[in-house]
């Protein structure tokens, strides 16, 4: 099967953290949107143009990180992402969720904004998505409280989805003042899967740091 996927994009990162826990084989395809013919051809394969994408061997197309995660868990089961239990399992999609909609595009929408002239940058986004980052710090910090990882001493999808966006936070709004998330944080960057996803991010990020810069 292949991932396509790009290495700045959270959700590519998140997709690729589950694929390394689950310790199974697949091609990498990075695709770059940006480039008008990769994102043209790529929109031939998944006219959406959204990534990650996941193509199997007989040409079948899964869509969509948290999907993806689900079609992994259901058809290679070791190593669970998704515990066993109505309730364990009711909390990690809820916290994939929180982190996707309320931390991941929170951040997303205040570094896109920076990237914009001061006078033309939307405020009142920027102190929403303040707001939604404030209250997930200090629901993650609480949870994390008694747990190792979010939804209890297991690695989850739930602790998928939460590390590219407290990545991008450490970077553009910093969630120094909740301990729990700074040592959970630390503890996310030693993870093997997690490495393994960084290779590939530092050296992207330094490229689009040094073409922005010209």
């Amino acid at each position: 099967m292949k991932l396509y996927y790009s290495p700045l994009s959270t959700y590519s990162m998140k997709t690729l953290i589950g694929l390394y826990e689950k310790e199974v084989e697949f091609e990498k395809c990075p695709v770059d949107l940006s480039n008008p013919k990769e994102k043209r051809e790529y929109r031939e394969k998944y006219p959406i143009g959204r990534l990650p994408l996941l193509e199997l061997e007989d040409g079948y197309i899964i869509p969509e990180s948290s999907i993806i995660l689900e079609w992994l868990d259901q058809n290679y089961p070791f190593n669970a992402l998704i515990p066993e239990g109505a309730e364990i399992s009711r909390r990690t999609r809820f916290y994939d969720r929180m982190n996707d909609l309320y931390l991941n595009d929170s951040i997303c929408n205040i570094f896109f904004q920076g990237l914009k002239p001061e006078a033309e940058q939307n405020k009142k986004l920027i102190e929403k998505s303040k707001y939604y980052l404030e209250t997930c710090f200090r629901a993650l910090n609480k949870e994390l409280d008694d747990n190792e990882y979010l939804v209890g001493n297991e690695f989850t999808m739930a602790d998928c989805s939460a590390f590219p966006a407290l990545f991008y936070c450490q970077k553009f709004y910093p969630y120094d003042h909740y301990q729990n998330l700074v040592e959970y944080g630390r503890k996310l960057m030693d993870r093997p899967s997690v490495k393994l996803v960084l290779d590939e991010v530092f050296p992207a990020l330094e490229k689009w740091e040094n073409d922005r810069r010209k």
